[in-house]
C-alpha cells in the first residue's frame, strides 16, 4: 500500500488544528481521511530502531517514506518536540522524518503515548495536520509543541544524529 497522497485539501497555509476538525469547522485544508487510514509523520522516538518504535512499526500499513516538514526540534527530557515553522520559512528550517500510514486504533495508541487527549484539552503534544516541505502532495498528522517551553534547540534536522551528540 502506498502513501496516502492528495487526499487532503491543505493549501499550504500551515497546519490544521485538531480543534478545528473536531469542531466541524470547514478548514478546507486537511483531515480528510478515507477508510480510516491515517497518514502520519514521525521524527523522534517513533523512528525505526528507537525506543518507542514498537508502538508504530508493527502496525504501520505502509512502508516508510522519507520526508521533511518545516520547523525545528527542541530537546524535551531525552525526547524531541517539533515546533512548526510557517510554510514560508526557509528550507533550512526543517526536520527530517518518515511518513507512514496507520489505522484508527494505532493512531489512538500514538495519541496516548504523546499525551494527546483531544482538541481543547491539556495535552503534552498537539496532533496537527502538516504537509511535507518538498513533496507537497504528501500530508498527514504529526505531534508538535506550540512553543519551546524554555527547552534548548536541537542541533540539526535529524533526531537520531542529534541525540548522539554530547
Amino acid at each position: 500500500m502506498g502513501m496516502n497522497r492528495g487526499t487532503d485539501r491543505n493549501d499550504g497555509k500551515g497546519p490544521v488544528r485538531c480543534a478545528d476538525l473536531y469542531a466541524g469547522k470547514d478548514t478546507n485544508r486537511g483531515g480528510i481521511v478515507p477508510n480510516g487510514i491515517h497518514p502520519i509523520f514521525v521524527y523522534g522516538s517513533l523512528l525505526p530502531g528507537l525506543e518507542n518504535a514498537h508502538y508504530l512499526w508493527p502496525y504501520a500499513l505502509s512502508e516508510p517514506v522519507p520526508g521533511t516538514v518545516r520547523g525545528r526540534l527542541v530537546e524535551a527530557d531525552g525526547y524531541p518536540a517539533l515546533l512548526l515553522a510557517p510554510w514560508s520559512a526557509p528550507p533550512e528550517s526543517s526536520v527530517r522524518g518518515l511518513w507512514t500510514q496507520v489505522d484508527r486504533d494505532t493512531l489512538r495508541e500514538l495519541d496516548r503515548l504523546e499525551d494527546f487527549f483531544g482538541a481543547e484539552e491539556m495535552n503534552d503534544y498537539d496532533r496537527v495536520w502538516v504537509r511535507d516541505a518538498n513533496q507537497v502532495d504528501l500530508a498527514g498528522w504529526t505531534y508538535v509543541w506550540p512553543n519551546a517551553r524554555g527547552r534548548p534547540a536541537v542541533s540539526g534536522d535529524w533526531w537520531p544524529d542529534a541525540r548522539r551528540r554530547p
